[in-house]
C-alpha cells in the first residue's frame, strides 16, 4: 500500500492511507482526506497528504523506539551514514 501511496503523491510530497493517518495522526500534520485512484483497487481509496511533523517534543513516546533484534541491520546503516559522511561512496547489494 505504501508504494501505492508514493505512486499518487505530489513531486516531493508524501500521501498517507487512512490507516497510516490514524497512527501518526498525533505526530504530524495531514491534510483534508481526498479520494484517489491507485492501482489494484477498482474503487477510489481515501488518502492525506503528510503537510509536516510535528516537533520533536510533540511527538510523544511513539516518536523515539528501538529496533529489538536489529543490531546488525543498525550497524549496516550506521557504516553506511559514517562513509557518506566522510565522503565516500557506498554501494548497494
Amino acid at each position: 500500500m505504501a508504494q501505492r501511496m508514493e505512486s499518487v503523491a505530489p513531486p516531493g510530497g508524501v500521501m498517507v492511507s487512512e490507516s497510516t493517518a490514524r497512527l501518526v495522526a498525533s505526530s504530524v500534520v495531514l491534510g483534508q482526506p481526498e479520494a484517489v485512484r491507485i492501482r489494484g483497487f477498482d474503487a477510489p481509496v481515501t488518502a492525506r497528504k503528510l503537510l509536516r511533523i510535528g516537533p520533536l517534543q510533540e511527538l510523544g513516546p511513539r516518536a523515539v523506539s528501538s529496533l529489538v533484534g536489529r543490531r546488525w541491520e543498525m550497524a549496516a546503516v550506521e557504516g553506511v551514514l559514517d562513509r557518506s559522511v566522510d565522503g565516500t561512496a557506498a554501494s548497494s547489494t
